[in-house]
């Protein structure tokens, strides 16, 4: 994944090439469960595991929000945002 600058994961240090491991205890094995487990968590702190050149790394962050919004610009909801984004442009 990428690692927007100035976002949630560039603050706590994580980096392009990390390979994240849990968040706040929970296993991950793909990009959609961190989607899912960022997005559910707008505004609170993470545990961030990660593995960087063979080495386990932990990181704090404190998870952003972006709004969801329909096609007209109503603002439907509101969901977690670290600031990575997958191979794919879908940023999280």
């Amino acid at each position: 994944y990428k690692v927007v600058e100035e976002s949630a994961a560039y603050k706590a240090g994580l980096k392009e090439g990390d390979r994240i491991i849990s968040i706040n205890g929970s296993k991950i094995n793909s990009f959609n469960e961190i989607i899912q487990e960022i997005s559910l968590h707008p505004n609170s702190s993470a545990e961030i595991k990660v593995i960087r050149n063979n080495e386990l790394l932990s990181f704090k962050a404190t998870i952003g929000e972006r709004e969801i919004k329909d096609k007209n610009g109503k603002i439907l909801g509101k969901v977690g945002a670290l600031g990575i984004a997958s191979v794919e442009p879908q940023h999280i």
